[in-house]
């Protein structure tokens, strides 16, 4: 098997993703863009096309502020109402009647304009991505603010907008990343990978465009034996190329790069028991195991001398074969037990832990029948507390409420 690297032919393509992107935007398509009449970039929906092909009418997103909700009397969200949408804490905005003609090449991205019921519908992976908003409300000139019914991105199209195509691949891909990281806890293993089949190149080249300033990449061409099959009932051993492109993001800024565009939860996960119908939902608590992808700060020597060799250190290789559209993914993460909330909120500040508000805490120690125990395990479902034997070891495991295991630490420190 014969094998040609070529990283000039990478960087060539990289360049031509955003004129590409450009071009292929259609009525339909959410963008953000730069303009003379704003200081920062501005989003829109395409309506229309201008008197040429270069010019695009888009009607105006804007930022939905506390100004604009008392004017209207628009209610807030709330955790009740609306919990998923509270957690992810996305940019909220409306849609106005202003209407602008811009110019193909001040466009800069597309952008996801998620309306609030598909978020609370569970099937919204991409929290805190940069080009991500959420929407209630678009502006009528007649009737004021209405509500925003539109389920634009989980609908189904004869031609789709690029920007709702490539919003279901980004999607995808931040939902099997975090799928790696959860449910997997009687699992030794630190690495776990995945496969997308049918995986557009524009989509992944979208993504290695975002990435491509802080990762480590390459591109092989190899030639590997197939076996073609004719109507004959003939077989025929041939020879083809196939192209394979790797994209290793071993860095922090990598990491972060990649979490702009594929949303924070990808950092973190859960290493627990799936749920069940008797117990729906999963919390992380003290004593949890937690999975979590922490990067280094600079790409390993060996890696930098040989782009494709094995490694062993937190991060996330993606691998794309152009002929076979399958894009291959794979994760390493580092396992640890939470011994305080600060444990993952420095990783993920939303991330939510939920502990016992008393003096109990891992590896206290206390006197009960005489014997020095160690706290060992603090069930919070359960509000009981699992001891070993700190010098005995034939002394069993004993459990005791979390309220008489506080009152023995507390003795005991006095």
């Amino acid at each position: 098997m014969n094998q040609r690297c070529n990283n000039d032919e990478v960087a060539a393509r990289v360049v031509t993703v955003l004129p590409l992107l450009q071009m292929s935007i259609a009525v339909g398509d959410y963008v953000k863009f730069n303009t003379t009449l704003h200081l920062r970039e501005s989003l829109g929906e395409v309506i229309g096309m201008g008197r040429d092909a270069d010019t695009l009418q888009v009607k105006m997103f804007l930022p939905l502020t506390s100004l604009v909700m008392k004017k209207y009397s628009l209610p807030p969200l709330t955790a009740t109402s609306h919990p998923l949408s509270c957690q992810d804490n996305l940019p909220e905005v409306y849609q106005a009647e202003e209407i602008q003609y811009i110019e193909r090449c001040s466009i800069t991205d597309v952008v996801f304009i998620v309306p609030v019921q598909e978020i609370e519908s569970g099937r919204f992976f991409l929290s805190g991505a940069t080009n991500a908003f959420l929407i209630r409300f678009t502006m009528n000139r007649r009737h004021g603010m209405l509500p925003w019914l539109e389920t634009f991105y989980f609908s189904r199209r004869v031609n789709e907008p690029i920007s709702v195509r490539l919003f279901h691949a980004v999607n995808a891909l931040s939902n099997h990343i975090r799928r790696c990281l959860f449910h997997h806890p009687e699992s030794l293993t630190t690495c776990q990978s995945f496969k997308l089949p049918n995986y557009s190149p524009e989509f992944f080249w979208y993504i290695f465009y975002k990435v491509f300033n802080y990762c480590t990449s390459i591109m092989l061409h190899r030639k590997q034996r197939a076996v073609k099959y004719y109507n004959s009932l003939k077989m025929e051993s041939v020879a083809k190329q196939s192209t394979f492109i790797y994209l290793r993001i071993l860095t922090k800024q990598g990491f972060e790069a990649l979490q702009k565009c594929l949303g924070i939860g990808i950092r973190l996960g859960l290493s627990a028991s799936r749920p069940t119908i008797k117990q729906p939902i999963g919390y992380c608590c003290i004593n949890s195991n937690v999975t979590s992808i922490d990067c280094p700060d600079v790409v390993p020597a060996d890696v930098v001398a040989n782009p494709r060799i094995k490694c062993h250190t937190n991060g996330i290789d993606l691998i794309f074969s152009e002929e076979n559209r399958i894009l291959s993914g794979q994760v390493r993460f580092t396992k640890f037990i939470v011994k305080e909330s600060a444990d993952v909120t420095t990783r993920l500040s939303t991330a939510v832990v939920n502990t016992i508000e008393s003096g109990v805490y891992l590896e206290a120690l206390f006197f009960y029948n005489n014997t020095l125990f160690e706290v060992s395990e603090i069930n919070v479902a359960e509000n009981t507390v699992r001891s070993t034997a700190v010098q005995d070891h034939d002394v069993p495991d004993v459990y005791l409420s979390v309220d008489a295991v506080q009152t023995l630490v507390q003795q005991f420190g006095q």
